[in-house]
């Protein structure tokens, strides 16, 4: 059987802080396991840390800069949740039953061309279009427009709502609560229930005429 003769352990300074790994024999020239190692040579870092800090008295890796670390963890969910509200918008939204794509090379540029030629042609009665779910329509002017706001509306709506995410991510005080976020749609549903939940409550406004006005 194989018998492992060293190994590779991470020397820290005083405070715990990594200074730089070390090959450590774990047998003495005689051939003797060493069984005494000093303190200051610990094992690998296998936590994701930012700062790792090695605790003496825990015998454990911690976070040696926790601000650091998470407005790290801030920026990396807020890039993360950016990238996803994008995939959602062009996923594609629902008007008057039917589904459309809404990809922002292709579908949003054809819906942006399309109303560009209905506006210099008056005379165009009617658009054809595809949709994802019920195949080829035929839209009125009117309609085509009304898809076209509507395409609009679900795009401002949903950067709103990332927009509130950056400022809402940026609040969050713990790793915990920006690993615990979810999806974009996750993220926005638990932004809104914090924000109903900081709503005052609106103290009702006393009646002058029901005072009483025998005090003196």
């Amino acid at each position: 059987m194989y018998d492992q003769r060293v190994v590779v352990l991470i020397q820290v300074d005083e405070n715990g802080f990594e200074v730089e790994p070390v090959i450590f024999n774990l047998y003495d020239e005689e051939g003797n396991p060493v069984t005494d190692i000093p303190n200051n040579l610990v094992p690998p870092n296998q936590n994701r840390l930012m700062t790792p800090k090695w605790d003496f008295e825990a015998k454990q890796w911690t976070e040696g800069d926790p601000e650091k670390a998470l407005e790290l963890d801030r920026n990396m969910a807020i890039d993360r949740l950016h990238a996803e509200c994008t995939a959602y918008i062009e996923n594609g939204f629902t008007y008057n039953g039917n589904f459309y794509a809404f990809s922002m090379v292709k579908d949003q540029a054809n819906f942006i061309q399309q109303m560009s030629y209905l506006l210099l042609r008056p005379d165009i009665e009617s658009v054809e279009w595809k949709t994802e779910d019920n195949g080829k329509v035929i839209l009125s002017r009117d309609e085509f427009f009304a898809v076209c706001g509507a395409g609009e509306v679900w795009k401002r709506s949903n950067m709103s709502d990332y927009w509130d995410l950056e400022v809402y991510v940026g609040g969050l005080t713990t790793l915990e609560e920006i690993d615990n976020l979810g999806t974009f749609e996750e993220a926005v549903a638990k932004m809104k229930q914090a924000q109903s939940e900081q709503q005052p409550v609106e103290q009702p406004v006393e009646d002058p005429s029901t005072t009483d006005e025998t005090a003196v």
